[in-house]
């Protein structure tokens, strides 16, 4: 059922989520095409932000950091997920693999190298007060509208 902690929530998980992807965009290497890259980061972002924080809240402030944090660490490993899978069906179109093991170890890889990118200070920063910030006002959302 729709309620403004979950709107709230979605709305400010995704654009927590845009702006750390933008800051996230410099590390990547060079000549990197992103296409949607902002967006689809951004959609996603909304529905864990629907489903995780906007879904859990009323139970308090620090029950609502707890869950962004939970929120927060979801969304990374989906992000990182859906990201490497997709460079993985592109790359498997081009170059092809040998076997699904060898491509399923490359989508392990490339989350991993990823992940590293994704633990500069810059963008660490940026998710960790959106988070929380979004996390509060979820939380001041389920209580005031109820």
């Amino acid at each position: 059922m729709p309620t403004a902690a979950k709107l709230i929530a979605a709305i400010l998980f995704a654009v927590t989520t845009m702006i750390a992807s933008e800051l996230f965009k410099p590390y990547m290497p060079e000549g990197t095409q992103f296409g949607y890259f902002t967006y689809m980061n951004g959609a996603i972002a909304a529905s864990v932000g629907w489903k995780l924080l906007g879904g859990r809240a009323g139970n308090g402030v620090t029950s609502a950091i707890n869950n962004g944090v939970t929120a927060l660490f979801a969304l990374i490993l989906f992000l990182l997920f859906s990201h490497s899978f997709r460079l993985m069906i592109i790359e498997s179109t081009g170059i092809g693999y040998g076997s699904l093991s060898e491509a399923l170890q490359d989508v392990a890889q490339k989350m991993v190298d990823h992940g590293l990118l994704v633990l500069n200070t810059d963008v660490l920063v940026a998710f960790g007060l959106g988070t929380v910030a979004t996390s509060i006002l979820a939380e001041a959302a389920s209580r005031r509208w109820r």
